[in-house]
């Protein structure tokens, strides 16, 4: 199991490094809506590639849906749950 903490500032420095907010990522709140700070469709598809990349997953297409890139705190639950997979299948 991951740790949810370690998976959210993740996350974090991910939206930080690969997409430009209304405002700095330090100052969101775990449930701000995203969309509504300026991301975009081409912001998306970046923040897709880099958490692909940084945590060694990959989006299937049923969590490919506006839903999962709402907050911080639903890219976090999408990342543990691939990253869970991932780990199930390893074992």
């Amino acid at each position: 199991m991951t740790d949810t903490a370690s998976v959210n500032q993740a996350v974090r420095l991910v939206l930080r490094d690969s997409v430009s907010l209304a405002k700095p990522t330090e100052e969101l709140a775990d449930d701000s809506d995203l969309y509504e700070l300026g991301l975009s469709s081409f912001d998306l598809i970046s923040l897709l590639v880099a958490l692909e990349g940084r945590f060694g997953v990959e989006f299937p297409k049923e969590m490919m849906e506006r839903g999962t890139f709402a907050s911080v705190d639903a890219i976090t639950a999408a990342v543990q749950t691939l990253t869970e997979r991932r780990m199930a299948h390893v074992i």
